[in-house]
């Protein structure tokens, strides 16, 4: 009987996710569900990737109204995560 083949990286993944895929299921025996979970980490890392290099070239701020300053909407600052206890926090 024949291996299955090694399912081939999604192709909207960056290089650097394409490789992490290829290593894994590789290394791995994966069923149809760990490759669902493993494409959904993939896709997170090159977005948190894409955002990192984002505010890396624009910056925490972003210009706001009446030519104030306001956080970036890309900057999320764990301290202020509602599970964290921030200003957003639900009240009890």
């Amino acid at each position: 009987m024949l291996a299955d083949p090694v399912p081939q990286p999604p192709a909207h993944l960056s290089p650097a996710a394409a490789q992490w895929w290829t290593t894994t299921v590789e290394a791995y025996v994966l069923q149809e569900h760990h490759l669902r979970l493993l494409q959904l980490a993939c896709e997170a890392w090159d977005r948190v990737q894409a955002a990192r290099a984002q505010l890396e070239d624009e910056g925490l701020t972003v210009p706001g109204r009446e030519r104030g300053i306001a956080s970036s909407p890309l900057h999320c600052d764990r301290a202020q995560r509602p599970d964290r206890g921030g200003q957003n926090a639900a009240r009890t």
